[in-house]
């Protein structure tokens, strides 16, 4: 049972975003269906807070690899 005050997040990729991202369309194979069935109950059950977030720091996404520069 979960509280009825708590703050969640659910990621649902769209069709689209699972083709254009992961290369995965619905015939290729049963992959497809595994990963929108998991990505589709991930969830992340914080609340985040401004507080938590650092203001000197940039993510840069490359090649896939999401790394962090501080400026």
């Amino acid at each position: 049972m979960l509280p009825s005050d708590l703050a969640f997040t659910l990621l649902l990729p769209s069709g689209e975003a699972s083709h254009h991202d992961l290369r995965l369309n619905q015939t290729d194979s049963d992959a497809y269906a595994i990963l929108t069935s998991v990505l589709g109950f991930l969830a992340v059950p914080r609340l985040i807070s401004t507080m938590d977030l650092d203001y000197d720091a940039r993510l840069v996404r490359n090649r896939g690899i999401i790394e962090k520069f501080n400026w």
